[in-house]
């Protein structure tokens, strides 16, 4: 009976034990399979911004992918649920406002760190379903109107030759300033296809060069 019962517990054992390693390798097999690999990455230098290209395996969703910025200069991008080589040397050049990277392996979580050196505007993060992840890394394209004018109140123009000399100042600097900005907006507007942008683009070089026309009148008939 004794001998009975112990047969019968190894074989217990026995079975446990394989079903226990069916177990194990099924897991790694299907974690195998879940593992989401970054293959390798871009950079290119555009008219309106940086674009960051990186390559997967297989698709990983937006909501998979997080990015931010920090104040110490740095751009964090994670990518979770996605493995990456550390030992690998990962080609790269400065390219844009992206003068170094550096790459970590966290948990189940890829970590791009993208070291900027100049300002970015705003970033843009898009997954396509054959696995590539593009980033836009946004410059400012145009100054703000305080900054025109501090601009042009260090740097007056003395002169200005009409029909008659007259003395600059910020009036007669502001419809060239509106002219700027307003190329700037415009362009940035047609590059990005945003219909509203480029009309306040449009409206903004429309009323600086209204004001121009003024401001000649006015001197032409003084």
């Amino acid at each position: 009976m004794f001998l009975y019962s112990f047969i019968k517990l190894e074989m217990l054992f026995k079975d446990t034990k394989s079903i226990l390693i069916i177990l194990l390798v099924l897991s790694v097999n299907i974690r195998g399979e879940e593992n989401i690999e970054v293959k390798g990455f871009e950079i290119f230098e555009k008219s309106n911004g940086t674009l960051v290209k990186i390559f997967l395996n297989k698709y990983l969703s937006e909501d998979n992918i997080s990015g931010w910025f920090k104040d110490s200069g740095w751009f964090y991008l994670t990518l979770h649920g996605t493995i990456i080589d550390t030992t690998k040397s990962w080609p790269f050049s400065k390219t844009g406002p992206i003068s170094s990277i550096e790459i970590y392996q966290i948990a189940e979580s890829s970590q791009l760190n993208f070291r900027i050196k100049e300002t970015v505007e705003e970033f843009e993060i898009k997954s396509n379903t054959d696995g590539e992840i593009v980033l836009t890394l946004r410059q400012p394209l145009t100054e703000s109107f305080n900054t025109i004018k501090v601009v042009a109140m260090k740097n007056p123009i003395k002169e200005i030759e009409l029909e008659d000399t007259k003395q600059n100042s910020w009036n007669d600097a502001l419809p060239f300033g509106l002219i700027f900005i307003g190329g700037g907006i415009a362009g940035k507007g047609i590059l990005r296809s945003e219909r509203s942008t480029t009309t306040i683009g449009l409206l903004t070089i429309i009323t600086g060069w209204v004001l121009t026309n003024k401001e000649n009148k006015k001197v032409k008939y003084e």
